[in-house]
């Protein structure tokens, strides 16, 4: 059993993609990650959005999340 819970994490982190995201500033407090041209591939892992994050007071608000949850969480790393 603990086997294929290792196989099952293994292939989780095995597909993780690198999206290689640079905020650009817009304005003061404005940060934004703009997407490639083009339709969503496997080869671009769907990165084909852009993606703000307005800074508050209280955290950051974000505009389009992107098209996974590595996305967003690289993003949010990059930030």
């Amino acid at each position: 059993m603990k086997s294929l819970g290792m196989l099952c994490l293994l292939t989780v982190y095995g597909m993780s993609f690198k999206y290689y995201l640079e905020p650009y500033t817009v304005t003061e407090g404005v940060d934004c990650f703009f997407g490639l041209y083009g339709d969503a591939t496997e080869n671009n892992g769907g990165r084909v959005v852009n993606t703000c994050y307005v800074e508050s007071s209280e955290g950051y608000v974000v505009i389009d999340s992107g098209p996974t949850y590595q996305y967003a969480q690289q993003a949010y790393d990059a930030m």
